[in-house]
Formats: structure tokens, sequence, C-alpha cells
């Protein structure tokens, strides 16, 4: 079975994580090819990664709406109860592990909020209590294919160039 979905989305804003709220900058990951990301459940690291970019099991990408990845899930009992719990809608929302490499603070409306500008990737994990509620993965096929949402993600990049090469 195979999986997909975002685990980052730009500039989507957490939910308190203990007095203050959370968002990544467009590229804030720089340029994730060569990098050895795992894809995990829970963040568990103690057991076996359900996939791996080294392994050619994962394949993460960045576009225009963030993060996304696609993974193949092993014909195993830890990767057929996930699938069965993605498929079934029990699990549908992600979350990654980082290192912040950098960062701004700042007072909005609602409190103190820190803009990730730059960071490195190091999983990325279903959960069950996502702090991104936006993020989504679901069975690859039976929501809008990633092929699509990139596709529909470099036309409005495209548009924007064009617009902004317009104005000038």
């Amino acid at each position: 079975m195979k999986l997909e979905g975002y685990a980052v989305l730009w500039d989507a804003v957490s939910a308190d994580l203990g007095g203050f709220r959370e968002r990544f900058a467009r590229g804030a990951f720089g340029d994730l090819r060569g990098e050895d990301l795992r894809f995990l459940v829970g963040h568990n690291d103690a057991g076996v990664p359900l996939g791996r970019t080294k392994a050619g099991t994962m394949r993460v990408f960045q576009d225009s709406r963030g993060v996304g990845f696609e993974v193949d899930l092993p014909n195993s009992e830890p990767g057929r109860a996930l699938g069965e719990a993605v498929k079934r809608g029990d699990l549908s929302q992600m979350s990654f592990g980082f290192v912040t490499t950098g960062d701004r603070w700042e007072q909005d409306g609602a409190g103190l909020l820190r803009t990730v500008t730059s960071a490195r990737l190091s999983e990325i994990s279903a959960v069950a209590f996502p702090a991104y509620p936006q993020t989504r993965v679901s069975v690859a096929g039976n929501s809008t294919p990633l092929e699509a949402n990139r596709a529909a993600a470099d036309l409005d990049l495209r548009f924007r160039r064009l617009a902004i090469a317009r104005m000038k």
C-alpha cells in the first residue's frame, strides 16, 4: 500500500505549543535532495521505519504548498496496521522531526509566534495528535493525486511569476 500527503504546510500556524505558536517559512528546509529521511509512526524512532528516502521507499518533495511525501508501506504487521488505520480515517494527519537553525519571534493578536526560517528535517510521522492540524496523510489514489497537486502548484507559481513580470 502507498500513502501520500503533506507533512509540512508553509505558513500554516500550529496549535498552541505551550505558550507560543509556530509556523514554517517557505523553503525553511532548503534542498531536501540527498537527505536521508525516515517515515515513522508517532515519532517512534525505537521501532522500524516504515519508509526511508535512502532506501527509495519514501519520496519527499517541496512545492508551493509545503513538504509532500509518498511512501511505500512494507508488507509487515506495522505497515498493514498503519495502512488500515489511514484507510479507515483513524489516522489522517502528520508531524515531523526537525532541528531549528534560524527563526524569528513576534507578538501577534493571538500571542507569541515563532517563524522557523531555516531548519534540518530528520523524519516525518503519521500521528494521532498533530501540532499542525492542517497536515494530511491518505492512501494513494483515495484523494487528489500528488501529481495533480504538484501540477496545480507549479501552474500557480508560473502564473504568479508571469503576473510579477508584467508588473515590472
